[in-house]
């Protein structure tokens, strides 16, 4: 079994990032929530989600060329930081949700 600890760090990110794309796709169609990037809110949900897995392609793609492991550790923190947020925009409206519907 290879333990090498830069691809464990790719194996994080890539679990981050389809973790990211879970929790967007669910906060978009089952809870009405928008992208907030303004650069891609115009575009319909597959196109964020294509340009989503494009850019993990290439951040993939592109880290076999770095070999120092605070790079891949910063990746994975900033990828975890959106999932953190997704889940807890997801949590509070679906909170606010079942409060919305005892207050009826």
């Amino acid at each position: 079994m290879n333990l090498d600890p830069f691809d464990m760090q790719v194996k994080n990110i890539l679990l981050a990032q389809f973790g990211d794309i879970l929790t967007t796709a669910f906060g978009y169609w089952i809870l009405g929530f928008r992208e907030l990037n303004p650069l891609i809110n115009i575009m319909p949900m597959w196109g964020v989600l294509t340009v989503k897995i494009l850019l993990i392609a290439f951040v993939v793609w592109a880290l076999r060329c770095v070999k120092y492991l605070w790079v891949y550790k910063t990746i994975f923190w900033i990828s975890a930081v959106v999932v953190v947020w997704n889940v807890i925009n997801i949590i509070l409206e679906l909170g606010w949700i079942l409060v919305e519907r005892v207050m009826i």
